[in-house]
């Protein structure tokens, strides 16, 4: 019942008018339905798939550890959510489980992608945790990541140089990051304190 997925793979507009009412307030999984959780899994891991909830540091510096760590725990746990046979993992296989710009950017080759999953297979038993609970666990991953819950609009900064002209804007509970629109590493950022007044919206 993934609609929002389907209609983006067939390239048709489309608008989630409580989008950002789901993501500002915290996720209670207790209270929610089976139709909603599937619903705001898929609608993330679109985003994270398409490489636009990770926050890449500026050129030149480290990557930090427990992001390659989250991503070889979400391929995993997307690995079980689809299927049971950890024997079909194979090195081809598993890099469809990361955003291209993990491999174009180095954060993780195949191997490191394929060796982190097998091991971290080890601990998701799909006969004590059901899909559901999968997705759950991917869903409270990405929570904690500073992209999350963001709108993404292209954009173009008349004002300040070192934004370099267009940009991408990515507006979440946390403020307005401005992205490059190439590498779509964080330039800039604004807490919403910081501004002061908003115009041709």
């Amino acid at each position: 019942m993934d609609i929002i997925t389907q209609m983006r793979l067939h390239q048709i507009s489309c608008t989630l008018l409580f989008e950002r009412i789901c993501w500002y307030y915290p996720l209670h999984y207790d209270v929610i339905s089976y139709d909603c959780t599937n619903m705001m899994y898929h609608q993330a891991i679109q985003l994270y798939l398409d490489g636009w909830l990770i926050a890449l540091p500026p050129s030149g510096s480290k990557v930090p550890h427990k992001l390659t760590e989250d991503i070889i725990q979400i391929a995993s746990l997307m690995w079980r959510i689809g299927t049971n046979d950890d024997e079909a993992l194979h090195l081809d296989v598993c890099v469809e489980f990361v955003p291209d710009l993990v491999l174009t950017y180095k954060i993780l080759s195949p191997t490191q992608i394929f060796d982190g999953m097998a091991k971290c297979l080890k601990h998701l038993d799909p006969m004590t945790s059901t899909e559901l609970d999968f997705k759950i666990d991917v869903l409270d991953i990405l929570r904690r990541w500073p992209m999350f819950g963001a709108s993404f609009y292209k954009a173009k900064c008349q004002t300040e140089p070192k934004l370099g002209g267009k940009c991408i804007l990515a507006v979440n509970r946390a403020g307005v990051h401005f992205l490059d629109s190439d590498s779509q590493v964080c330039t800039h950022k604004l807490v919403y304190k910081q501004i002061s007044y908003v115009y041709n919206l």
